[in-house]
């Protein structure tokens, strides 16, 4: 079945019950496969048979739920940062706060000063006051009543908070209008029994609250909207462009355009402090450009003739001329793509969150009424014990209950538990996304959270992946110079870090000094052998010879003592000789591994080098040899994920991340619970991980950290949502009534407002997270209390070790946060020193 995937703005969402009302029905819509709706950002993402079902079908579908919607790429980049930073949404609210003041204040001064008016000034007072309610609720409060509307005609799924407010406001107005109606008629002397103060109340401080909440919300998307504000409007393009000498340039014609015109090919003028419109090569000049925002490397980036350049990164000090190689899918485009499908995706947690949302209207409307009808039938059961409120209120009892059961409706708060997680989400993967780390999804920042086995590829990933030859010995009565021509021959080809030293090697053997040169072959049926080498049939001075460079299970050799990666050649089925190659350890590779171990994490190392090559490096790093799996090829690497996953308790009791290169380990990564590839710098977008990380593996650090922090973030949010609405409701119920302790209808609708707007502020601290700081060598002495950190055996120990090992590192963890707490507090008091004493 053809799917296709498109993207809508979707406006008028307020909490997570409109979303999941949104999301209900377009997957029971046929030809959806799945949707996905984000309150926050008031977007969606629908996957779909194109054939089944069309994009106009869909906006029906959303329409039909009570919501505006377009398609979004309809907006242009600015439109797009103004709707994520929330500006008319804003305007909208601040308006209808400004609007319910103006009506407000007059509304509350008749009503708070009507014992001041003699009997002629009742009924003009009680009209006025009519009429200005009446221009409240159904023009200034329209917005809520459209709610309520669409609430009815989806058959009462689309609940929120907005259909809670227009409820109690339209109780409160119906409530009054009929009372004065009714004195009218009774041509009474006394004033009606009137709750307009309570319904202007109601409208201020949600409107209020929604203008600030929109404010807040916008400030989670700020990390994608500058992202996208990163693509310039315009650009200096040459018209005319043949030479790169400096004197010629200088004629050629230019011209500035906008950006979204430039193709691929156009040569563009960057001068100093310009941002880049685009990726492309450099074709004159050299700078150091910022790629800060790509990367989350501070350290500018040396750029001459050949270099790559990318979109959206900030030119330095000088001027120079790049070649457009690409303008529709640049890295900086496919980093925002993978920021707005994370934002999109929903974390596990909120399931729970969303089956309340749905069933939390009709359950406080319920509850309004049995407190309605409770009290009641309490005030004609037992008059002469009620509480003092309703002895003293002189509006009567009747007038008390309603009170009562608009207070249960206002205080509810479904948006406080519908914006716990996806605020939180929204700021964490935009924190992360400035800070060189792409998560994708909710459900990855839950998943790393609760990340127990980092395990490490090593080429490439611990290592730097630029191996050099360091012995060689041929065994073959060909010349030194025909054995490498060979070899550098079946390797040319070759991505593989082993594959690119052996041609170099080859072309320094031979006195080929340019990249160009070639090896004075023909080569053809090159076959990669996954996990064992490379084998191709070659032509050299008119005669064929098959040749296999691999390990030992390729050529079928013993197994050499080595500490060093080691080629084994075989030339038409005879053995011929190896070659020794050796690779350099990332310089903060050991620092970040025992980062790692001292907050809990169990290390290893998974490779298809030999015993010896895997051993020197784990030395080096400070893994364990117990912890170390070698001469795993990558086809086999996810089966070492999957036992460890299935020895020790599955997904609920571990979970297994494993840190590659994206390309050769893509079935782990696949298989791993959490998958993290340390990206090349331009290849953002590897499927087959979770994580990638565009800088070095200090950045394995900060996606766990970061992550840890987004999901504490979440759960402080759920409880503070969870802990408001159990708290208070009782007391808009009059639970505490006998006490004396009352929440009217005007306290009530504060509560709502702070409750959800404290949630968004709660998010937003993420935004002071900082990546860690790795000490070199860090230690602590924990050893004595917590055993070995690094005495956990990934090939041998059972469940129950492991479990006793989890127990262990809770123990420690709290152990190294009490001593970071003492290092800080003893950082602060020596700067206090040092200050009274200079």
């Amino acid at each position: 079945m053809p799917t296709s995937t498109t993207r809508f703005k979707i406006g008028g969402m307020t909490c997570s019950a409109c979303s999941a009302a949104i999301t209900n029905a377009l997957e029971s819509t046929e030809g959806v496969t799945s949707a996905s709706v984000s309150v926050v950002t008031e977007t969606g993402m629908v996957i779909h048979d194109d054939t089944a079902v069309s994009v106009e079908k869909l906006k029906e579908v959303i329409e039909d739920c009570g919501f505006d919607v377009v398609t979004s790429d309809q907006d242009s980049g600015d439109d797009e940062t103004d709707f994520l930073t929330k500006d008319d949404e804003f305007q909208r609210w601040k308006l209808i706060f400004i609007k319910t003041i103006a009506c407000g204040i007059p509304i509350l001064l008749l009503h708070h000063g009507s014992s001041l008016f003699k009997n002629g000034w009742i009924l003009p007072n009680m009209i006025l006051q009519l009429v200005l309610a009446t221009y409240l609720e159904f023009w200034v409060g329209s917005p809520f009543l459209v709610k309520f509307s669409n609430f009815i005609r989806s058959g009462f799924k689309a609940g929120s908070m907005d259909v809670l407010v227009a409820i109690s406001t339209m109780l409160s107005y119906v409530f009054s209008a009929t009372s004065i109606i009714v004195t009218i008629i009774n041509k009474s002397n006394q004033s009606a029994h009137i709750l307009f103060d309570a319904q202007v109340m109601i409208i201020s401080f949600v409107s209020f609250g929604k203008m600030l909440e929109s404010k807040a919300k916008g400030s989670t998307t700020s990390a994608l909207s500058a992202l996208i504000s990163l693509k310039p409007s315009q650009c200096t393009i040459f018209t005319e462009y043949e030479s790169t000498t400096e004197d010629a340039v200088r004629d050629f014609p230019t011209k500035i355009v906008p950006t979204e015109i430039v193709q691929p090919g156009d040569v563009v003028l960057v001068h100093a402090g310009d941002k880049i419109p685009a990726d492309g090569v450099v074709v004159f000049g050299e700078s150091e450009i910022d790629e800060s925002m790509l990367t989350g490397e501070s350290a500018p980036v040396y750029k001459t003739v050949g270099d790559s350049v990318y979109g959206g990164t900030i030119n330095g000090v000088s001027t120079f001329h790049f070649k457009i190689t690409t303008t529709t899918n640049t890295v900086l485009q496919q980093i925002i793509s993978l920021v707005k499908n994370a934002q999109l995706s929903k974390a596990p947690i909120t399931k729970y969150a969303d089956f309340l949302a749905a069933k939390f209207v009709p359950a406080v409307l319920l509850l309004a009424f049995i407190t309605f009808i409770s009290w009641l039938m309490i005030c004609l059961s037992i008059p002469d014990k009620l509480p003092a409120i309703f002895k003293n209120d002189v509006n009567g009892k009747l007038f008390t209950c309603l009170k009562l059961s608009i207070s249960v409706v206002v205080v509810a708060c479904p948006c406080a538990l519908g914006l716990a997680a996806p605020t939180a989400v929204m700021v964490g993967t935009g924190v992360a996304a400035l800070n060189g780390l792409l998560i994708k999804g909710g459900e990855v920042l839950e998943t790393a959270a609760k990340t127990r086995i980092v395990l490490f590829d090593k080429t490439g990933t611990l290592t730097t992946g630029e191996m050099s030859v360091v012995n060689c010995k041929p065994m073959t009565k060909l010349s030194d110079s025909d054995w490498w021509k060979l070899i550098g021959t079946v390797e040319s080809n070759s991505e593989h870090p082993i594959g690119v030293a052996l041609t170099k090697s080859a072309k320094q053997n031979l006195g080929l000094t340019f990249e160009g040169d070639q090896f004075g072959t023909l080569i053809e049926d090159s076959k990669v052998l996954v996990g064992l080498g490379i084998k191709a049939l070659i032509t050299l001075d008119g005669v064929k010879y098959e040749v296999m460079v691999g390990n030992e299970k390729l050529v079928n050799t013993e197994k050499m003592s080595s500490d060093y990666t080691v080629a084994h050649v075989m030339i038409n089925g005879d053995y011929s000789g190896y070659i020794e190659l050796s690779d350099t350890v990332q310089s903060n590779a050991s620092d970040v591994i025992r980062y790692l171990q001292l907050r809990g994490y169990v290390v290893g190392m998974v490779t298809g080098d030999n015993r010896g090559a895997s051993m020197k490096v784990a030395q080096e790093v400070g893994i364990s040899p117990h912890n170390v799996f070698y001469e795993v090829s990558p086809i086999h690497k996810d089966d070492v994920v999957s036992d460890l996953q299935s020895r020790l308790g599955g997904s609920n009791n571990v979970t297994v991340a494993f840190v590659g290169d994206g390309i050769n380990d893509a079935p782990a990564l696949s298989t791993a619970d959490v998958g993290i590839a340390i990206s090349s710098g331009t290849d953002v977008a590897i499927n087959a991980a979770d994580i990638v990380i565009m800088s070095d593996l200090q950045g394995v650090v900060n996606a766990l950290e970061v992550s840890r922090a987004t999901f504490n973030r979440i759960k402080m949010n759920f409880a503070w949502a969870m802990i408001y609405n159990v708290v208070m409701l009782p007391f808009a119920m009059g639970c505490f009534l006998p006490w004396d302790i009352l929440l009217p209808p005007v306290a009530a609708s504060g509560a709502m407002m702070f409750s959800s707007l404290s949630v968004v502020l709660n998010s937003l601290l993420l935004k002071r997270w900082k990546a860690p700081k790795i000490e070199p060598k860090e230690t602590f002495s924990t050893d004595l209390e917590t055993g070995n950190i690094n005495d956990f055996n990934l090939k041998e120990s059972s469940l129950e070790e492991f479990n006793d090992f989890k127990n262990k590192t809770k123990k420690l963890r709290s152990l190294i946060s009490k001593i970071n707490q003492k290092r800080t507090n003893a950082a602060q008091s020596y700067e206090l020193v040092a200050t009274d004493v200079s």
